[in-house]
Formats: structure tokens, sequence, C-alpha cells
């Protein structure tokens, strides 16, 4: 696992696109796969060329009415991706409650922890969805340049299911955590052609000691939406084995997640150019 972003205090995707928008690199058209209440689709349209489109996939009902007036070039698909075209079952263990602080910002009825599963459902918000499989759905669509995946585990089938759109992506943003992700996520990725840089960390309840001495804490006392009081923050040195180390921080720090910035080595070049803009960006 690459050290650079962390030593660089990378927290969001937005600042690696607009490094490379800085630095005058088209990226092209977009996926937001896990696009939730379209904020993050937002935040990539914001910084891509006026003619280029972010595709938001977004299978849970609950989550499509904030979409609505959002910028026509934010196309919702109300589908899950996958490996391949089927339907299967979208769990959701709950939604934002209307009394609780993420519901008093509008945003009621929403969910961020949907997953697919094979099982049947089991409570009132679970639901069967259509699920594609990215290469085949967007084949007729332009150049792909930036692939941002939230699937709450279901990163690997989708992946998967875009090594054509892969191929051709200066870089992708992949949720990652060593409870909900399957081990072969990471080798995927690195089959798949991409370096692999980790960035900021989200970890459950407060930090111990323990926590601050591997971790420079950046941000404590938030809360996911399932109400879950959470801090962040950033590795202090570099990882010797970065998959057996990162299951015992989530045995012994209850870490949660991070989020993967992939280099696709065909365009290392193209990141070198922007990468001035990360260190040191233009005001």
């Amino acid at each position: 696992m690459h050290f650079l972003l962390q030593s660089l205090k990378v927290k969001d995707f937005d600042q690696i696109l607009r490094a490379y928008k800085r630095a005058e690199i088209s990226i092209g058209n977009a996926i937001d796969g896990g696009a939730g209440s379209g904020t993050t689709a937002t935040k990539i349209l914001n910084e891509l060329s006026p003619q280029d489109k972010v595709f938001a996939f977004e299978p849970f009902n609950g989550n499509h009415r904030f979409f609505k007036g959002l910028d026509d070039r934010i196309i919702l698909h109300k589908k899950a991706l996958y490996e391949r075209e089927t339907t299967m079952n979208l769990s959701i263990p709950g939604v934002v409650e209307e009394n609780s602080a993420w519901g008093k910002r509008g945003l009621t009825g929403y969910s961020s922890g949907g997953h697919l599963s094979e099982n049947a459902p089991r409570n009132e918000y679970d639901m069967e969805v259509s699920c594609v499989a990215a290469d085949p759905f967007l084949s007729n669509e332009d150049r792909i340049g930036f692939v941002k995946l939230d699937l709450q585990g279901g990163e690997l089938a989708a992946l998967r299911g875009m090594k054509n759109i892969m191929k051709d992506s200066f870089f992708a943003w992949v949720e990652y955590g060593p409870k909900m992700s399957t081990p072969d996520l990471l080798k995927e990725l690195a089959d798949q052609n991409f370096l692999l840089f980790d960035t900021e960390y989200i970890f459950r309840g407060n930090p111990n000691q323990t926590a601050k001495e591997i971790f420079e804490v950046t941000r404590e006392g938030g809360a996911l939406s399932s109400g879950t009081t959470v801090w962040r923050g950033f590795k202090k040195k570099p990882w010797g084995n970065y998959s057996r180390e990162i299951f015992t921080y989530q045995e012994q720090l209850n870490l949660v997640q991070t989020d993967l910035f992939c280099l696709n080595r065909r365009f290392t070049e193209e990141f070198l150019q922007a990468l001035p803009n990360i260190i040191q960006p233009s005001i």
C-alpha cells in the first residue's frame, strides 16, 4: 500500500479530481456507484468538463427523491452495480429517522448501509433490485475516466463487471473495510493494473491512547447516518503488511473503513502532472 496520500492528508476524491482539472487533464465521464443522496455525484460533476456526465447508480428507492432538481448531467440509474445482469435482495439495516441528527438535515428515509444479498428479505426496508454489469450497460457512452464505488462490500463484484471501463479510467476511488470487503478486492485491483494508495481512516467510538500513537486524529465526534459515533485519522508511519495490520486495527481500534485511491498504471504520467496541485494546491 503506497503511503503518499497519507502524508499529503488527502481526505476525499474531489481533491484528486480538482488537481487533474488544474493540470488541464480532461477526465471524461464518471461513475458514482452507491450514489446515496446525490451529494457525491454533485461533487464529482463540479470537477468535470462542462460536456461530461456522471452515471449515478443507486438501487434503494428511499434515496431516489434526493436526485430531483440536480443537474441534468447527473444520470440516475436505479440499479445496483454487479458482475452480471440479475436481480438480488438489497438488504437495508435501517433508514434515517425523522428526529435524528441526519433527519433534521432533511434526510429522513435515507440509507447508506444497503448491501446486496442472496438471502430473502428480512425487514420492511429490504427490496428486490435490478443489478447490471457496467461494461455492457454503459457500452454506448463516451470514455469514463473516473469511477467511485461505495457499495458496502459489493465493490469486488462491481469491478468484475467493469473491466473494460477500468482499463481506460485514470483512477478510481473505492471503499475498503476489513469487515465488509472480501480479501480478494485488493488482489482484483492489482490484477487490473492499479497502484493502491490509502487515504483517511474511519473508526467507531473515540480514539484511545494507542490509537493516537498510530494515527493522527483529524476529526472527532462525528456520526454516520446510522447514528454511530466515529473519529477519523491518518496513519503516522508507512504500513508493513497491510492486509494483516488492517485486520488488527479492526479488532483493537474499531477500524471501519478507508477509501482507496486506485491509480491506473497506464496513466501514471497524468498523475505526476496533477500531483503538484495536490501537494501545493492553486488558490
